[in-house]
């Protein structure tokens, strides 16, 4: 079926299991390096190439996984997965200590920092993501569902 044909391709290039985020893009097809185009710690904390990271491949994130928490109730259903993508977006969320503030992604080579802007759509995607989580997967564990 090429729902799952497409949802295993997300995995195992697009989806990086170390953040729990699903990037833009990649550069290389060698599991080792495919994220290795994202930024390091001074590019990000020096705002570089722009405060929101367009074009690092990780600006999208948030809206990534909570497009794909809508599309994973409707074709696949995988409540650990769906579990992994909340992970990460926690960390988007929380990641900066700043209220109502969604982090557009983080990068696996600096996970301990965000960009410094972001967008209503980040925060709007993510949000309905972590609804769906919370109204259609009921297998979910519940610090998943404490988590949302």
């Amino acid at each position: 079926m090429i729902q799952n044909d497409i949802l295993r391709q997300v995995r195992e290039t697009l989806y990086c299991p170390e953040t729990g985020l699903i990037y833009d893009y990649v550069t290389s097809r060698e599991p080792a390096q495919r994220f290795a185009h994202l930024p390091c710690r001074a590019e990000v904390e020096a705002n570089l190439p722009n405060p929101c990271g367009w074009g690092t491949g990780m600006e999208d994130c948030a809206i990534n996984a909570g497009t794909m928490l809508d599309t994973l109730w409707r074709i696949d259903g995988d409540p650990l997965w769906a579990a992994r993508l909340v992970d990460g977006m926690e960390r988007c969320i929380t990641l900066h200590g700043r209220n109502g503030f969604v982090a557009r992604g983080f990068s696996v080579r600096a996970p301990e920092v965000c960009y410094s802007n972001s967008s209503r759509d980040q925060f709007t995607l993510a949000v309905y993501g972590l609804w769906r989580v919370l109204r259609f997967f009921p297998t979910v564990p519940d610090s998943t569902r404490e988590k949302c």
